[in-house]
């Protein structure tokens, strides 16, 4: 019976050991040389000790699990500072080295329990934007494709935020700027017009 037993764990995957690792982690050795590095809260969540039968798989699923923990862990520590869009988190966590599959998945979960946003935080960066660079929808709306947000909602924002008579307001802010620095009416127009104000804005300031 010894014998079966002894032949039974040697052909069979188990856990041989377990090495604590600095920086919360721990090395699980497996019986055929495999070896991974995963958080201590995967031994626990997985009921993971030496000796323990597990199948082939457990390996890859074991490391999945510790990634997506870690990735969760870092995107948790980095929206705690500031907010973020779907697609600059993301490429924060590709920079990591973690994998598409599971980021697509934090994405969704970080979304499901509000941590991220892209209507808020497009809020947040278009009200941050007028009042330290004042400039027209246009310009607006390509700053926030570029940080990734969709279309649909960058236009629904500018236009919530950005009515006429706020790209007046700060495209005659920018006119009277100018004007103390002495610059010539042709230079203000240029200088709003790379802003990104619409000529019937630009017109509207400058009488003409």
């Amino acid at each position: 019976m010894h014998e079966e037993n002894s032949n039974f764990q040697k052909d069979n995957l188990y856990i041989f050991k377990l090495k604590i690792l600095k920086g919360n982690k721990i090395k699980i050795i497996f019986s055929n040389d495999i070896k991974i590095a995963v958080v201590k809260d995967v031994i626990i969540r997985e009921n993971i000790f030496e000796g323990k039968e597990v199948s082939p798989d457990t390996p890859d699923q074991l490391k999945s699990i510790s990634d997506s923990l870690e990735a969760e862990k870092y995107a948790i520590s980095l929206l705690s500072y500031r907010q973020y869009s779907k697609k600059a988190l993301g490429l924060k966590l590709i920079k990591r080295g973690y994998a598409s599959e599971c980021i697509e998945k934090l994405i969704h979960k970080l979304e499901d329990l509000r941590y991220l946003d892209d209507t808020e935080f497009a809020k947040t960066w278009v009200a941050s934007r007028i009042i330290r660079h004042p400039e027209g929808k246009n310009l607006l709306l390509a700053g926030l494709l570029r940080q990734g947000i969709e279309r649909n909602i960058a236009l629904y924002v500018i236009q919530e935020l950005i009515s006429l008579e706020k790209e007046v307001e700060m495209a005659a802010e920018i006119y009277k700027k100018l004007k103390k620095l002495q610059k010539s009416e042709e230079k203000i127009r240029s200088t709003l017009h790379a802003r990104g104000f619409p000529y019937n804005v630009i017109r509207k300031i400058m009488g003409y």
